[in-house]
Parts: C-alpha cells; sequence; structure tokens
C-alpha cells in the first residue's frame, strides 16, 4: 500500500466487489424497477405473403398495441415508484442542555445527531464549528449555541430548522429529548423524549429519537428503511464518542494536528470506532502523512458496512481519491454520493477535489461552488474554492475568497497559500511576503508552508541562491516534526535552486534524499526532472519505471514525461514527441504541453511550438501548485515567458516576442547574475528593439 502497488489494487478490488455486495443487500440503495417492457415476437416483413392477410394477425396486433398503451397509462399504478424528492433543508443541532454532573455529554450528543440527521439525502447539517464563530461574532461574551443564540445564527445563515436537545438523569435512568424548531418563527414542528435510557443505550436511542423527528421535517421514507440507512454512528462508547466529537469540532477550525491527538485517544477507548479510524485518515492526507494514512485505511476498510451509506460512500472516496489516486473511481464514487444526498456539502466539496486531479477545473470550481451554496460558512469549502479560482488563473477571485476566509479567522493557515501565491502571481511581490510572513508565525505546520512558500518566491523571481535560506530552515522544522510529506517537497526544492546555480552534485543527492522520503508522485516527478537536467539519466529512468507500475492514469502519463524530457535533453526530438504526445493523452497536464512546446521549437517547428506554449499561457494558474499538493511551484511559470518569446521571434511575430521577453525580464529583474536565460532575454530584447 505504501507503494501505491499491485497489492493496493487487489485490496482495492476486493472492496469494490464486497462494496458492490453491500449495495445490493441494503434495502436503501434500491431503486425502482426499470420500465416494464412488452416483449413482442413478429414474422419478418418478408415472409409475409400479400395475399395471406389476415383478421387474426390484426386482432392480436391491436392486442399487443392496447396492452402496451395500458402498461403505459398505468405505470404509475403498476410500478412501484421511488419516493418523492424532498425539498432540500439545513439544520443546526443546538448545544443540548446538560442537566446531568457529566461533562461526557458535552459536545457529544451533538455529534451524533449531526451524524443521524445527515444520512437524510435532504438535509445539510450545518457545521456547529462555524455557527460557533457566528456566535462569538453575534454575542462576544458567549460561543455557547443554546436555544436562543441558534436561532440568531439560523436566521443570519438562512437556516430552516434548529434541533434542540437536553438530558438530564435519575439514578441510573436518563431522559433524553430533541425537539425540531422553525428556527424564524420559532414554532414546535416536532418533540420526542425517551425517559427510561441506560447509560450505555444513549447513543442508539438518539438514533431512534430523530426518524420520527426526520418525517415531520418531510422525509416519505419508511422508518424500517431510514433506520437502516440513516442512523449509524459506530460506537455506543460515550467516552469514545465524547473524543471523537472534540476531534471534529478541532478539525472543523482547520486544526488536523490537533483532532488527530483526540481521535486516536477515540480508537483507544473503542478499537472497532470506524468513523473515528476514517477520520484519522482523512486528517492525515491532509497533513501529507501517507503512511499513516494507510495504516488507518486499512483498519476502516473492513468495517464499511457498519457505516452509514453517507460515511461509506465519502470514506471510499477518499481513499481511491486521496490515497490511491484512482481519480476515475473517486469521481464515480462522489458522484453515487451526490446522486443519493444532492444536498451534501461534502459531497460536492470532495468531487470537486478529484475533478481537479483530472485537470477537469471549470468543472471543479462549479462543484465546489455548490457546496459553498450548500454550507456557505464552511471554511473548507471556501478555501478549496479559493484553490481553484487560482488554478483557473482567476488570481483576483482567489485573493478575494482567502481574504473573506481570513476576516475574523486570521489563524487559518490554509487560507495563506492560495493568497500568497495569487498576490504573486498578480505582481504584489511585497504583498505576498507579507503573507507568508504571517503564516509562519502560526504554527509548526504555517511555518513549514511559509517556508516553502518563499524559497518559491525567490525561485520565481529568479533569486536562487536566496532561495537556499528559507528552504534550509524549513528542512530543519520538517525533520523536527517528522513531517516526511512536506520534507519530500522542500528537498525537491532545494535541489532545483543548486542546480540552478551550478551546484549539480549536491542537487543529484537532495534529488535522491527527497525521492527516499516520499513515493509520491508529485515528489517522484520533479525529482526525476533534476536528475535529466543533471545528466543522471538511469536515476530518471529508474523513476519513470516506478511511476509506470503505479497503474494508474497520470503517473503512467508522468512515466512517459520523464522518458520524453530525456529524450529533448539528448536532442532526439524525433524520439520525445512521441512519448510527450503519449504522455498528454493520458493526461493533459500543464507540463505535458510545456515539454511538448519545447520539443517542437528545439525541433524547428515553431507553429506547433507556438500552439502548446499558448496552451500553457491559457492555463497559467495550475503553476500556482503544479500537481495540486497543497504546495508552492509558481517558479515554474517566468521560463514559459522566455520559451513563448523564442517562439515568436522563429516565426517573425516580433512585437509578441517582445513584450514576453519583457515580461520575463520584469518578473527576473533582480535574477542571480549567471541565469542564462535572463541574459540571453536582454540580448534578444535588445535586438528586436532595434529592429
Amino acid at each position: 500500500i505504501k507503494n501505491f502497488g499491485h497489492e493496493a489494487h487487489l485490496e482495492e478490488a476486493g472492496h469494490v466487489l464486497s462494496q458492490v455486495e453491500m449495495t445490493a443487500a441494503s434495502p436503501q440503495t434500491m431503486v425502482a424497477p426499470l420500465p416494464l417492457q412488452v416483449e413482442t415476437s413478429c414474422a419478418p416483413i418478408s415472409r409475409l405473403k400479400p395475399t395471406a392477410f389476415s383478421w387474426k394477425w390484426l386482432a392480436v396486433s391491436i392486442a399487443v398495441v392496447f396492452m402496451a398503451v395500458a402498461c403505459y397509462l398505468l405505470r404509475d399504478w403498476l410500478l412501484p415508484q421511488a419516493p418523492l424528492q424532498q425539498k432540500p433543508i439545513t439544520v443546526l443541532v443546538a448545544d443540548f442542555d446538560n442537566h446531568t454532573s457529566e461533562s461526557v455529554f458535552n459536545g457529544t450528543l451533538e455529534t451524533v445527531l449531526n451524524t443521524a440527521i445527515e444520512g437524510a439525502p435532504f438535509i445539510t447539517a450545518y457545521q456547529r464549528s462555524q455557527a460557533r464563530r457566528i456566535a462569538e461574532r453575534l454575542q462576544t461574551s458567549t460561543t455557547s449555541l443554546d436555544e436562543r443564540i441558534s436561532r440568531l445564527v439560523a436566521q443570519r445563515e438562512g437556516i430552516e430548522v434548529i434541533l434542540v436537545g437536553s438530558i438530564s438523569s435519575e439514578g441510573y435512568l436518563y431522559t433524553i429529548s430533541i425537539r425540531a424548531v422553525d428556527a424564524i418563527t420559532g414554532k414546535l414542528i416536532e418533540a420526542q423524549e425517551n425517559k427510561s435510557v441506560q447509560r450505555e443505550s444513549i447513543i442508539p436511542e438518539m438514533g431512534k429519537l430523530v426518524l420520527p423527528i426526520l418525517s415531520a421535517l418531510g422525509d416519505a421514507t419508511p422508518e424500517s428503511v431510514q433506520q437502516a440507512a440513516y442512523v449509524t454512528f459506530t460506537t455506543a462508547n460515550l467516552d469514545a464518542a465524547h473524543l471523537y466529537s472534540v476531534g471534529v469540532e478541532l478539525e472543523g477550525q482547520g486544526k488536523s494536528e490537533e483532532s488527530i491527538r483526540y481521535y486516536k485517544s477515540a480508537i483507544q477507548i473503542d478499537p472497532k470506532f470506524a468513523d473515528a479510524y476514517a477520520a484519522l485518515a482523512v486528517a492525515s492526507m491532509n497533513l501529507k502523512r501517507t503512511d499513516q494514512a494507510a495504516e488507518y485505511f486499512k483498519k476502516v476498510l473492513p468495517m464499511l458496512n457498519q457505516m452509514s451509506d453517507n460515511s461509506r460512500l465519502f470514506t471510499l472516496g477518499t481513499y481511491y481519491g486521496a490515497f490511491l489516486h484512482n481519480y476515475p473511481k473517486a469521481i464515480e464514487t462522489y458522484r453515487d454520493l451526490v446522486s443519493l444526498y444532492p444536498n451534501s456539502a461534502v459531497g460536492w466539496n470532495n468531487l470537486s477535489i478529484v475533478l481537479v486531479y483530472t485537470l477537469n477545473i471549470p468543472e471543479a470550481l462549479s462543484a465546489s461552488r455548490r457546496a459553498l451554496d450548500a454550507s456557505p460558512r464552511s471554511l473548507q469549502y471556501r478555501l478549496n474554492h479559493a484553490l481553484y479560482s487560482m488554478y483557473a488563473g482567476q488570481f483576483q477571485n482567489a485573493i478575494t475568497e482567502a481574504q473573506e476566509i481570513l476576516r475574523g479567522n486570521d489563524a487559518y493557515e490554509f487560507a495563506y497559500l492560495p493568497l500568497a501565491l495569487s498576490t504573486l502571481a498578480s505582481g504584489d511581490v511585497q504583498g505576498a511576503r507579507n503573507a507568508y510572513s504571517k503564516l509562519e508565525k502560526l504554527s509548526t505546520y504555517g511555518f513549514s508552508l511559509a517556508k516553502i512558500g518563499e524559497t518559491d518566491l525567490e525561485m520565481y523571481l529568479g533569486r536562487y541562491r536566496e532561495a537556499l535560506e528559507p528552504v534550509v530552515a524549513g528542512i530543519a522544522a520538517d525533520i523536527k516534526e517528522e513531517n516526511m510529506g512536506e520534507l519530500a517537497l522542500k528537498y525537491v526544492a532545494q535541489a532545483e535552486a543548486c542546480l540552478a546555480i551550478g551546484q549539480t552534485a549536491q542537487a543529484i543527492e537532495i534529488a535522491s534524499k527527497a525521492v527516499s522520503c516520499s513515493k509520491a508522485d508529485h515528489v517522484l516527478l520533479p525529482s526525476a526532472r533534476v536528475f535529466i537536467q543533471a545528466g543522471e539519466y538511469a536515476k530518471a529512468q529508474q523513476i519513470a519505471a516506478e511511476l509506470e507500475n503505479m497503474l494508474q492514469v497520470q503517473t503512467r502519463s508522468y512515466a512517459k514525461l520523464i522518458i520524453g524530457e530525456i529524450a529533448l535533453s539528448q536532442k532526439k526530438y524525433p524520439e520525445a514527441v512521441e512519448p510527450l504526445q503519449e504522455a498528454q493523452k493520458l493526461h493533459n497536464s500543464w507540463l505535458s504541453h510545456f515539454l511538448l512546446g519545447r520539443t517542437y521549437l528545439k525541433a524547428g517547428h515553431f507553429a506547433e511550438a507556438l500552439a502548446e506554449f499558448e496552451i500553457c499561457q491559457k492555463r497559467r494558474g495550475e503553476t500556482a501548485d503544479l500537481f495540486f499538493a497543497d504546495t508552492a511551484t509558481l517558479r515554474c511559470l517566468p521560463p514559459l515567458y522566455y520559451w513563448l518569446a523564442l517562439t515568436q521571434e522563429g516565426l517573425g511575430m516580433n512585437n509578441s516576442a517582445r513584450d514576453n521577453y519583457k515580461e520575463f525580464l520584469k518578473l527576473r529583474s533582480d535574477a542571480d547574475p549567471d541565469d542564462p536565460l535572463v541574459e540571453d532575454a536582454k540580448h534578444r530584447a535588445s535586438s528586436l528593439a532595434s529592429d
């Protein structure tokens, strides 16, 4: 699994089969039968003699037609129908009134209730962490979400319903009550109560109490199906559930590192807590801790049949997309999720993520908009919308969205990355520096992100020697934190900088360190490119073979990019074109266009080169994070202007060539003096100006 090799895919195939078996056996996933097909049989026309006309055949024909029409007209009566789609409703779960002396209930019952209502396809559970932030602004003295404050939040956010609960105890028995209240009028919609609940039955009883409330909100699904489909919280242990709920709250605040500690504590109490393992896997992937995520996925996959459809599809989608990088399968899974739960903000958000990895940026942007519409105050969904705006080259929109996140949430570290990169891409170098300066002070992970960002900024400007200072500081921090994913990315950047200033031996050594730290494709491919430029073709070919064996479309594409760039480096241009074209067909990456453009240019095919470079220019936003790895790679963009200008010059487009040389020189005005591209661009721009 760690190497994403054959074993991982055998396991994937097994889980696909078990998923099909679960789907077939699950009543809540059954759909209405296909429309009735009336099968008729009649002889081919060529076999009928004109003189053999018979009233018998006419009668049979009329009868068949009549039966078909009758079946069509009565189909709604004859055939079982899928339930009507309920109107989407957003629900906010208020803080429970805890009339016991047990703090374990604080925040726990709300998480259980959220899980129960999210099983209903027509309900979006409003994120409580977001509601708490709004409550802070509305009522500075408290962050409580009692009924009064919850109604204020709901009215401000357009939330239709709030759920208000309470728990009390007498002796060994507990009383649990849940009320659904119209957020605008305060009118009671439905109330449920059980006065004789034993402690170990509290979590299962919460699921039972919510079913009549869902029906009152408009759910026409039979209660037996609701029970199977909606009410699935994978632990009955209150202490484990409490720790998990704290982790969920922290994750909602963007504090993945802290949330992991609580999830781990939860599974120490209940080693079969499937939701906690799934949360650990996702949080680990967010922090690029692939090896740890592998262990948690290994634990949760056999437990999928214990989870609700919602949680199961979400977990599988993350496994396919984030871990195995099987993006087509992930897209299929998340499309299933949003089909079952069309108002699922999580589903639309995760669908947008895997669409990005298939380079379908426009549809990803649209899906992220759907997620944001369903949950307007979600920092994570707004962050993704900012990132995808950046990938689409809509830098100002990315800046606006990132600033909206940081307005009142200035410690949300991830928002600084699209803010800094889009600010830099818009030409404001100092603004980008300021963003990274704020980011590095927020946390250890913020420091790590800031240092790769500062390194990328200096390399974007062609200041490769200056880039070594922040990257070395970042490497030291990542080693201390044992953050191998971020460490590998910094080794790649350091190797590139060393190569640019002529330290070839050091570049080879450092790129080898990167490969030893991570087998992620966003580390292997740029490391291979360092080896190619350093003349270490055997090392690059070894990485190409490794990527080819990972089986996924994009990794096989990257393998062909390496083979093509080796041929380009050796000036074997015809031999370079074919693998680069094949790579592009497999995965239409920005880099495939860039390398193919350079190959055509070197071969003297200026028109073909121009077409490739113009695509690169149109898709320049993708260079901000070239492999969508939550890092900074904007340094890939400036050379495009040089190669584009060289191509235009070859076609006699002198004015355009001069403008692009100037654009390149503007970006590299403070570059290291021995940058050969800068010197050549100065000479060529001067020659074109004199012409």
